[in-house]
């Protein structure tokens, strides 16, 4: 169910519609009070202050995360066609080898969640 704001700015559960005149839908109120605004895509209200939603963080780290990974699997692909091609090695496939096992690591780092992927503090290490 919908969260509704009152005119004193409450946070309310109200079936769909159902919300009393003069309460907004949570797009209406934090147009209306921009300096309200959530921090960051997964910020939730927590009374007077913002809080993380870290399940939701998590998962947008981890979704992140598989994408950068996955982006690198033609490198590993294209490593073991040289090979056995006796061609020289493109990449240096312990470097990779490395930075994959960083992404793998990165939800065992301190702060996990963060307050998700773009945070700047979210230790994203460099593709060799």
């Amino acid at each position: 169910m919908p969260t509704y704001y009152t005119p004193e700015g409450k946070p309310e559960v109200w079936a769909d519609g159902s919300a009393p005149s003069g309460y907004k839908t949570e797009d209406e109120y934090f147009t209306a009070n921009p300096h309200l605004s959530a921090p960051t895509p997964f910020s939730v209200r927590d009374g007077d202050s913002w809080s993380i939603d870290t399940d939701r963080a998590a998962e947008a780290v981890r979704v992140e995360r598989d994408r950068r990974v996955e982006a690198t699997r033609w490198r590993f692909e294209r490593y073991e066609s040289e090979m056995r091609q006796g061609l020289e090695p493109s990449d240096d496939i312990n470097q990779l080898d490395v930075y994959v096992q960083a992404l793998r690591d990165l939800t065992l780092a301190q702060g996990f969640p963060w307050a998700g992927p773009l945070d700047s503090d979210v230790p994203w290490p460099v593709e060799p």
